[in-house]
């Protein structure tokens, strides 16, 4: 009898887990922020190669010689839209998974005490990235338990996703956004993840290039240590020959000093609340043209 009772139990513990998965799904719907519109086509990709080339800074062999469309990564997309638009509140889950990337080991988040829409958008995004396989496991118990249990995968396609994939993927997002909003009628064109040889011989992956109508802007994203990256970003700035408003530098962490950071890198160093406003200033900006030649 007590076996019985104990699958009985067990058996009710599954179906009201999967209830609470799917009510999880379809308020993850309802609360999700509006997804951005599908990016633009590139357009006049070889300028910017041509771009580049001019600086002398070369495609490694193996670089693709076509835009990155991204075709067929459209939920990839929404969910770095979601985890972008909702930072400050599922900034707990996404650490938690990056730290047992390594290890692939389960991990509880107890949420009791957490305000309710910051537990909406967890369970969110931890749903979205179950159905896409970033995640092996999740499940959250609702109250009095307020616990979220996930394992993350380990594939290659989760790794570059949690380790900072999703803040570039918004990153680019938002900046498409903001190019097809003040220069509707420009030709946009942009490239991403991009490996190039520097000037110096040194390897180096530009996470995004973009070129609207005259105007390029190169934006790198980092979602963890920053600290030993802005010297080398400010050399690859002066190569480029960008004004400092046109190379911008986005970080997650949002205990960075941005204000002091651009100005001893001479970056535009911001945050994901002040990135859109960054786009804007350097796309939107009048009388300063890019500079024809590296300083």
């Amino acid at each position: 009898m007590k076996d019985l009772l104990e699958r009985i139990a067990d058996a009710l513990e599954r179906i009201a887990n999967a209830l609470e998965q799917r009510a999880n799904g379809e308020h993850e719907v309802e609360s999700a922020p509006d997804d951005p519109a599908p990016p633009p086509p590139p357009q006049r990709a070889g300028e910017l190669i041509a771009f580049l080339a001019r600086r002398d800074v070369k495609l490694r062999d193996d670089a693709p010689p076509t835009p990155q469309t991204d075709e067929g990564q459209g939920e990839m997309d929404a969910l770095a839209w979601l985890i972008g638009e909702r930072w400050a509140n599922v900034r707990l889950l996404v650490e938690a998974v990056k730290a047992r990337l390594g290890n692939g080991e389960g991990f509880a988040l107890n949420l009791r005490g957490q305000p309710e829409t910051a537990i909406s958008d967890i369970c969110a995004v931890a749903h979205r990235a179950h159905s896409l396989g970033l995640l092996e496991q999740y499940r959250y118990r609702r109250s009095p338990a307020f616990r979220l249990e996930a394992r993350p995968s380990r594939s290659p396609l989760s790794q570059r996703f949690w380790t900072g994939g999703w803040l570039e993927r918004w990153a680019r997002q938002h900046l498409l956004r903001v190019a097809a909003q003040l220069h509707p009628d420009a030709p946009i064109s942009w490239l991403a993840n991009l490996p190039v040889i520097l000037p110096s011989g040194e390897g180096f992956e530009i996470d995004l290039i973009a070129q609207v109508g005259d105007r390029v802007i190169w934006v790198e994203a980092k979602s963890a240590d920053y600290q030993d990256s802005l010297d080398k970003y400010g050399r690859i700035r002066r190569i480029l020959g960008l004004p400092q408003h046109s190379a911008l530098v986005l970080l997650a962490d949002p205990r960075a000093p941005h204000r002091a950071l651009s100005a001893l890198y001479a970056l535009t160093v911001c945050g994901l609340e002040d990135f859109p406003a960054r786009c804007a200033a350097a796309l939107g900006a009048a009388g300063e043209e890019n500079e024809k030649r590296p300083a």
